[in-house]
């Protein structure tokens, strides 16, 4: 949970619009066998509760129903808003995304699955496109809609003198690319 408000910090900080969307189980309240106190509220002794709930009272935390896929709940949603910026910028090229992050619009989900069980429902083959990316003859430039990343340890600390790890966005993708400029 750390990890998502690590990476909610540094896209809102570069600008970008954040949407997380986690299945609702992860805002379980309830005490789990692990939870120190069996008879209190697992919100008021879980941290990684209240960073949950930050993102949803800040409005950045969507919550698939029980039981959903939760990536089609992703992808989806990335995908409307993709489009949704692609209307509004009809002149999206590769060098708008390199330019400027507000000027390009588009949506990106920040994943290492490769989302192959939904690939492979798109009956289109649109969607394979959308998450690597294209420029071929036959559709129009757009960059990967998968961004993937890692956590590495570069020596950071955090604001007490603790070892933080970093997170690092794949460096090669047009986004962090424009980010990072």
């Amino acid at each position: 949970v750390q990890g998502i408000h690590i990476c909610a910090s540094y896209f809102a900080s570069a600008g970008c619009r954040i949407q997380v969307v986690l299945p609702v189980h992860w805002m379980r309240k309830k005490p789990r066998a692990n939870d120190h106190d069996k008879n209190g509220n697992a919100q008021m002794i879980t941290p990684q509760i209240d960073i949950l709930q930050n993102l949803e009272d800040n409005n950045i935390l969507c919550c698939s129903p029980p039981a959903d896929d939760d990536d089609a709940y992703v992808i989806a949603m990335a995908r409307r808003e993709d489009g949704r910026a692609r209307r509004k910028n009809t002149h999206y090229t590769s060098s708008s995304l390199s330019d400027n992050i507000s000027t390009a619009g588009g949506a990106f989900v920040l994943s290492n699955d490769f989302f192959r069980d939904a690939i492979a429902r798109d009956s289109s083959g649109e969607l394979k496109y959308w998450l690597n990316g294209s420029e071929t003859n036959d559709l129009p430039y757009s960059p990967p809609g998968r961004i993937s990343y890692s956590f590495c340890n570069l020596g950071s600390m955090n604001e007490y003198g603790d070892p933080q790890l970093d997170f690092m966005p794949n460096p090669r993708h047009t986004l962090i690319e424009t980010i990072e400029k």
